[in-house]
């Protein structure tokens, strides 16, 4: 397949050589046209990018239109039934995210509308929340289990995700499963046994192929830092992957200690401390920000430059969930991350593309280069190119057509 004639294409190869910490201006890889992307459709990489040649014929006219890599989403809850909207007016009435939690409302809400919620809808439910995201530019999306207060319920959950993944196989986006087994504790549940629970589903996760990664939630009154930190090192030792909410509500330790573990991404981060920070700077893992939590939450926002001075590598997510983030693309994430968190057009770009594929621990997407997957956004700009990124960044459009694995989805 041959995009013919595109406007222009911000590649990001820049990011790999600083992988993906402090990008400037330069590394978006901007390259003016006309040009034309060669893609292999048996392999789905792009395999050449050069000026058009008009003797080429192409397959898809992009005439006028912008190419950048397709968005990540790397951390959502997308797997839910159930609407939680009346939290947020309790929580603009003064009542805590803990205390609605504590009075069964919250996670503890979404597990009971869930469990009653059929397979068939929730998969229906999960197919149309996809689509809607791959409209608005994510290729990639993660998907969390998480709502459900049995290991039972979890397994049902992750098969659910498993059967929806292999439904978008060809259209997108690529669904990413991550088993949130330490999500909220069931009430009247001992700590250590539920964790025990979760444990032992481990090696059937692995078996079955239900899940690429685990996470865990350790905050005052949800998880305690040892338990989630034993939880994760068996599914490590099983060959999953590690995620970790960290660090949100409390300066609770997460983000070093699972930096020290090598995990692929500390999420949330509103919390981190100096030593968090430092272990940052100097780890792979990925600083995940989330600030439509923030938003939502009435939170203090990251201090994204703090962390981008560090050295760490910054990623962007929506966070998509019924209770604290019920938007699901990325152009409030965006937004917020230029207005709150003071990130730049670069580093929002490369926080929704490149580093957001290493906190999925994929290397084979997120730039525009050759070799590279061809998962494509392509954005009809009204102004002058040289404002095209922050256009595309901040614009309430959608982009004009996406390609997943070089198909137009």
């Amino acid at each position: 397949m041959i995009l013919k004639n595109l406007r222009a294409l911000f590649s990001g190869e820049g990011f790999i050589v600083k992988s993906g910490r402090r990008p400037q201006a330069e590394d978006v890889g901007f390259r003016q046209g006309p040009l034309d992307l060669e893609i292999d459709q048996s392999t789905g990489k792009i395999v050449a990018i050069h000026p058009s040649m008009s003797e080429l014929r192409g397959d898809f006219d992009a005439t006028g239109l912008v190419a950048t890599a397709g968005y990540l989403d790397s951390h959502t809850h997308a797997l839910f039934a159930g609407n939680r909207a009346p939290e947020f007016f309790q929580r603009w009435r003064g009542s805590t995210y803990k205390e609605i939690s504590d009075a069964g409302g919250g996670i503890h809400n979404s597990f009971r509308e869930t469990e009653l919620c059929s397979e068939d809808a929730l998969a229906v439910a999960l197919l149309e929340r996809s689509a809607g995201a791959r409209r608005h530019g994510t290729t990639t999306l993660e998907v969390k289990s998480g709502y459900a207060d049995t290991a039972v319920g979890e397994l049902r959950l992750l098969r659910i995700l498993k059967r929806v993944r292999a439904q978008l196989a060809q259209r997108g986006p690529d669904l990413r499963p991550t088993f949130l087994g330490l999500h909220s504790l069931p009430q009247g549940r001992s700590e250590e046994s539920f964790v025990d629970e979760m444990i032992a589903v481990l090696p059937a996760i692995v078996v079955e192929e239900l899940a690429f990664a685990v996470d865990a939630f350790p905050e005052k009154g949800f998880f305690s830092l040892k338990e989630s930190i034993r939880f994760s090192k068996v599914a490590r030792a099983n060959g999953l992957a590690l995620k970790i909410h960290a660090d949100e509500l409390t300066p609770f330790g997460s983000a070093e200690a699972f930096s020290d573990l090598g995990a692929l991404s500390v999420d949330h981060l509103q919390k981190v401390g100096p030593e968090g920070l430092a272990a940052l700077g100097q780890r792979s893992t990925v600083a995940c920000l989330l600030p439509a939590t923030s938003f939502y939450l009435g939170l203090e926002y990251v201090d994204g430059r703090k962390l981008i001075q560090a050295g760490a590598r910054v990623g962007l997510a929506t966070d998509f969930n019924p209770g604290t983030a019920p938007w699901p693309d990325f152009r409030l994430t965006h937004s917020l991350a230029a207005t709150q968190l003071k990130l730049t057009p670069a580093e929002i770009l490369c926080a929704s593309t490149f580093n957001a594929a290493a906190a999925l621990g994929l290397n084979d997407r997120g730039v525009l280069s050759v070799g590279s997957r061809a998962d494509i956004c392509l954005w009809k700009i009204e102004g002058k190119l040289e404002g095209a990124l922050e256009e595309i960044l901040l614009s309430p459009r959608p982009p004009q057509c996406v390609l997943v694995r070089g198909r137009l989805a």
